[in-house]
């Protein structure tokens, strides 16, 4: 597996919420996309093969990213809870994934990101997986 199927693996997923699931970052969003799920490049590093004939894994990292609704758009109590509650369905779904070569790890946050100069209340995800 390389970091295409990776990618491809993570954005193949159902993410309970996710309208639209995009194959690579957007050069815009409309309202009706929203929530919008989009990867940016993965990164990978791979140990030294070890004597012997033991196979060191390659490890890739994916960072995805959940646009939400544009920021000062929107109740924020709303905008939170809503984050919130993606947060909590990237989770559940990462949890039971089958990509790569083993379970995934992760780290997500709630984080203000931008898309054609327009900020968006996002999740982030950092996503790391055996290959």
């Amino acid at each position: 597996m390389g970091y295409r199927e990776f990618v491809e693996g993570l954005l193949a997923l159902e993410y309970a919420g996710v309208k639209t699931t995009l194959a690579e970052p957007p050069w815009s969003l409309k309202r009706a996309q929203l929530p919008a799920l989009f990867p940016l490049l993965p990164t990978g590093e791979q140990a030294p093969l070890e004597m012997g004939g033991n196979v060191a894994l390659a490890t890739a990292r994916a960072t995805l990213m959940v646009a939400m609704e544009p920021l000062g758009q929107g109740w924020r109590p709303t905008n939170y809870a809503g984050a919130l509650d993606m947060m909590d369905s990237v989770r559940e779904t990462l949890s039971q994934a089958k990509v790569g070569r083993g379970k995934l790890s992760w780290e997500i946050r709630m984080e203000g990101i931008e898309v054609a100069g327009t900020m968006f209340w996002g999740i982030v995800i950092d996503v790391e997986g055996r290959v």
